[in-house]
C-alpha cells in the first residue's frame, strides 16, 4: 500500500506538472533539460504604471495652498477608513510629521456638528445616519456632504465557505430574516451568522441605505453585533468554525487595510467587487467617501479650498495613489493595464518606522483600534525594509526544486507575470501573535495565480525590533550533480550569522568532503540498495546542525513523506567551530550517555527487499543497554538530539537516539 500511495501522488503531481510548457528553461542542467506548465507570462509592471502625484503633474504642490492649509490640520477628523487618504493628502501639503487623527464615523460627526466652539471644521466619512441627521437638526446645523472618491458595501464569507456569489435579494432576505441556512444559497447545511455593526457606524448606515433601502433588518442576537470593522473581519477570517458566518464591510477597508487571505468578498448579482468593477459602475452596492461641512462655512475656509483641490485631477490622482477610486476616470490616476495601485509604487526605497530599540511585546503591531499599523512600523527607523522584503520574495518564488524527472521553481508553478516586487508600506501582509511576517497576494493579484498566495518571511533582530534572536548560521545548497542513477545530491555553504575566522575553512573542506561522495563505496553501496528499494527519484540533502562548540553535516536517508530518525546516516563530518578543524563527534561526546532513555534498533538494511517489503530493521526493547564492550564509531546531530553507530563485540550493528534535547 505505500508504493501504490506513493505512485498515485506521484502520477497526481506529473499530470499536474504537465498541464502546460515552461518558457524559460535556462536554469535546467543540459542534461537534465525537463520542462514543466505553466502560464505565458504577462509582461511586467511598465514604469509608467506607477503612480507618483507629484511627478504626473509636472511640478511640486501649490506653496499657496500649503500655507492656506497650515491652520487647518488639527481641525480634521474622520473614519477609520479615510485614514490613508488623509495621511497621504498631509504627506503632499502638510508639514511635519504627525497627519490629523481620526475618531470613528459617528465621533466624527459629533466633533464636526456639536464639537466645542466648533473644534472640527472637516471631516473624510462614509454618508450619515438617519440619526446623525437628526442631531445635526437638533444643534440647527446644516451639513453639506460632498463625494470625493468611490467605496462600495462588500459581503465577507470565511475562506471555507462554498458559497461566492449572492443576489441582491439574497442578502437582503438573510438580514430580514427570512433566510437562515447557506443550503438555500447552494451552501452547506449550516445556520447563517448574519453579522451587522452598531447602529450608528458606517458600515451599517450604508447597509440599511444600500441594501435594506429603509426597512429594519432582523434584531440580531447581541453576540452578532461587532463593535468595529477589524474585529467582523477577524471574526469572518478565524480558523474555528467560522464557515458559518456572514459580514459586512467596505471595500477599501478589506482591501487596502485589513485584509487577510482566510476571507472571500461575495460577487453580488454575479459582480466580485473588485477596483475596476466599482469604478466602471458595475458593482451594484456602489458607495462613497464623502468631505462633509457645515453649509456655513466661508466660501474662503481652508477647508473648501482642500476639497476643491481633492476633487481636482490633482486631487484623484492623489486619492488613486493612495488606494482609493477616483470619481472619474483622471488620465494617470488610472494605470493601462488596470492594476490595483496596491501594487504599484517605489519597489526599491522604503524607511522602517517602528523605532530603534528591540521590543517584546509583539501586540505593539497586532490590530488595536480598529487600524493595524503600517508594514513600515515592523521595521527599523531607517532601515530598507522593501527592499528586504522583496529579495526575500524573489529568493522564495525562484529558489529551484528538485522533484521526481523535474527542476523547477515555485514562480513556474504561480507566476502569471514577471514579479517587480512590492510597495512601500503594502497592505496584503498578517503578522501573528509570535511574530511571524506573512506576505500575501489575494486572488486577481497582478503576478501569482490561485486564491490564497502567502509567502512567509522571517524577522530577525537585526532588521525589526519585534525579529526573532538570529539564528547560528544560515544554508546556502547546491546542486552537485547525479550520484547514482536516480539520485541527486545537494551539498551545502555555511555561512555563520556572527563573522568567523573559520568559515572560509570549514566551507573549504565541505567541498572537498562533498566531492568525495562519488567515491566512498560503503556509502554508495548502502545508498543503492537503498534507491533499488525505494525505485524511484531521489534527492539526498544534507543535514545540519550544532552542538556546542561543534558544526554537524550529515546525509542521512529519508523517505518520500519526510525526514525519519529510523533512517540510516550515510556520511557525516563534524567540525570544531572555533578552529574550522574537522574533529570526530565521536569522540568528544559525554562518558556518561544514558542509554536506557534512548531509542535502540538495529541499522536499516534494503538487500533482499522486493518493491513492497518493508525494512529489515530490528527494534531494542525498553532501557535496552548496549553489550559491554560495545564502540561508538560515528555520531551526527538531527532534531537537535545525538545520533549514534554502535557495534556491540558480537559485530551487530545499531543505531541510536537519545530522546533528551542536547544541552
Amino acid at each position: 500500500m505505500r508504493k501504490l500511495a506513493l505512485i498515485i501522488l506521484i502520477t497526481l503531481a506529473i499530470t499536474l506538472l504537465s498541464a502546460a510548457c515552461r518558457a524559460d528553461n535556462s536554469g535546467v542542467p543540459e542534461d537534465e533539460s525537463n520542462s514543466i506548465a505553466t502560464q505565458v507570462p504577462l509582461p511586467p509592471l511598465h514604469p509608467a504604471d506607477q503612480i507618483d502625484p507629484t511627478a504626473e503633474q509636472g511640478r511640486l504642490p501649490d506653496a499657496a495652498l500649503v500655507e492656506q492649509l497650515r491652520g487647518l490640520w488639527n481641525r480634521i477628523d474622520g473614519s477609520t477608513a479615510t485614514i490613508p487618504l488623509t495621511t497621504a493628502i498631509y504627506e503632499l501639503l502638510g508639514e511635519g510629521r504627525s497627519p490629523p487623527r481620526h475618531n470613528t464615523t459617528s465621533q466624527a460627526y459629533l466633533n464636526l456638528i456639536i464639537g466645542h466652539n466648533g473644534t472640527y471644521d472637516l471631516i473624510f466619512v462614509t454618508h450619515p445616519s438617519e440619526e446623525e441627521l437628526e442631531v445635526a437638526r437638533e444643534q440647527g446645523v446644516e451639513l453639506e456632504i460632498i463625494p470625493i472618491v468611490k467605496d462600495a458595501l462588500v459581503f465577507l464569507v470565511n475562506i471555507d465557505n462554498p458559497v461566492e456569489n449572492i443576489t441582491f435579494s439574497q442578502l437582503r432576505e438573510i438580514y430580514s430574516g427570512t433566510i437562515t441556512n447557506w443550503s438555500a444559497l447552494g451552501g452547506l447545511d449550516e445556520q447563517i451568522i448574519a453579522y451587522q455593526r452598531p447602529g450608528n457606524s458606517g458600515s451599517q448606515t450604508l447597509m440599511l441605505k444600500l441594501l435594506m433601502d429603509g426597512n429594519e433588518p432582523a434584531p440580531p442576537p447581541t453576540q452578532w453585533v461587532v463593535g468595529s470593522m477589524d474585529a467582523l473581519v477577524e471574526t469572518i477570517s478565524a480558523f474555528d468554525n467560522s464557515r458559518h458566518a456572514l459580514g459586512y464591510s467596505m471595500f477599501y477597508f478589506v482591501n487596502n487595510m485589513f485584509g487577510n487571505s482566510r476571507f472571500r468578498l461575495l460577487g453580488v448579482d454575479g459582480i466580485v467587487p473588485t477596483r475596476d468593477t466599482i469604478m466602471r459602475g458595475q458593482y451594484p452596492l456602489e458607495s462613497h467617501y464623502y468631505a462633509v461641512i457645515r453649509k456655513d462655512t466661508p466660501d474662503d475656509h481652508p477647508a473648501r479650498a482642500l476639497i476643491e483641490w481633492l476633487l481636482s485631477d490633482e486631487g484623484q490622482i492623489l486619492a488613486a495613489s493612495a488606494g482609493y477610486i477616483p470619481l472619474r476616470a483622471v488620465e494617470g490616476a488610472w494605470n493601462e493595464n488596470g492594476i490595483d495601485p496596491v501594487y504599484l509604487g517605489d519597489t526599491e526605497n522604503s524607511s522602517g518606522t517602528g523605532g530603534t530599540e528591540i521590543k517584546t511585546d509583539i501586540a505593539d503591531v497586532l490590530h488595536t483600534g480598529g487600524v493595524r499599523p503600517r508594514l513600515s512600523d515592523l521595521f527599523f527607523d531607517g532601515f530598507n525594509y522593501i527592499q528586504y522584503l522583496n529579495s526575500e520574495i524573489f529568493r522564495q518564488i525562484n529558489m529551484e526544486t528538485y522533484d521526481y524527472y523535474f527542476q523547477y521553481t515555485w514562480g513556474d508553478i504561480h507566476q502569471i507575470r514577471p514579479f517587480t516586487g512590492i510597495p512601500n508600506d503594502y497592505p496584503h501582509f498578517e503578522i501573528d501573535s509570535i511574530g511571524n511576517l506573512f506576505i500575501y497576494f489575494p486572488e486577481n493579484n497582478p503576478f501569482f495565480s490561485g486564491s490564497e498566495i502567502s509567502i512567509y518571511i522571517s524577522l530577525s533582530q537585526d532588521v525589526s525590533p519585534y525579529g526573532h534572536e538570529l539564528p547560528i548560521f544560515f544554508r546556502n545548497y547546491e546542486y552537485m550533480g547525479q550520484l547514482l542513477p536516480g539520485v541527486r545530491l545537494l551539498a551545502t555553504d555555511i555561512v555563520f550569522t556572527e563573522p568567523s575566522e573559520s568559515t572560509a575553512s570549514i566551507n573549504q573542506q565541505l567541498r572537498v568532503w562533498f566531492d568525495s561522495f562519488f567515491t566512498d563505496e560503503d556509502a554508495l553501496e548502502l545508498l543503492e540498495s537503498f534507491s533499488q528499494w525505494y525505485n524511484w527519484n531521489y534527492i539526498l540533502q544534507p543535514t545540519v546542525a550544532i552542538w556546542r562548540d561543534y558544526l554537524s553535516v550529515s546525509y542521512i536517508l529519508n523517505l518520500y513523506d519526510g525526514p525519519s530518525m529510523n533512517m540510516p546516516m550515510l556520511r557525516t563530518i563534524s567540525f570544531d567551530i572555533s578552529t574550522g578543524a574537522v574533529v570526530a563527534l565521536a569522540d568528544v561526546l559525554p562518558d556518561n550517555l544514558d542509554f536506557s532513555d534512548a531509542h535502540i534498533f538495529t541499522r536499516a538494511d534494503f538487500n533482499d527487499l522486493d518493491d513492497w517489503g518493508w525494512l529489515n530493521q530490528e527494534f531494542m526493547p525498553d532501557e535496552y543497554i548496549p553489550v559491554e564492550g560495545s564502540i561508538i564509531t560515528d555520531a551526527w546531530i538531527m532534531y537537535d538530539r545525538i545520533n549514534v553507530y554502535l557495534i556491540e563485540p558480537d559485530g551487530r550493528l545499531l543505531q541510536v537516539y537519545f530522546w533528551e534535547y542536547l544541552s
